[in-house]
């Protein structure tokens, strides 16, 4: 297991099997598996304007490309903190 920090409280975990978290004050945001599949949380996937800052260059995407993406379908919504 990988630890990046992005910032302060905000962290990017990747695992030896290559799936790759991003963590926002200690809640995991979102998920992104090896082959490109992606999952974000779906109580804190907004929870400030720092985590949807750092969660669009995690996924290194625009807030409405995640929002097209949600609608769509190609980002699942998920319990991560379970």
């Amino acid at each position: 297991m990988r630890v990046d920090r992005m910032a302060s409280n905000q962290l990017v975990i990747t695992q030896g099997d290559g799936d790759r978290f991003f963590r926002s004050y200690n809640k995991t945001i979102a998920k992104e598996r090896l082959d490109g599949e992606i999952e974000l949380d779906i109580k804190y996937y907004h929870y400030s304007k720092t985590t949807v800052k750092y969660r669009d260059k995690f996924l290194d995407m625009s807030s409405k490309e995640v929002d097209e993406a949600i609608k769509s379908g190609r980002i699942k919504m998920v319990d991560l903190n379970r």
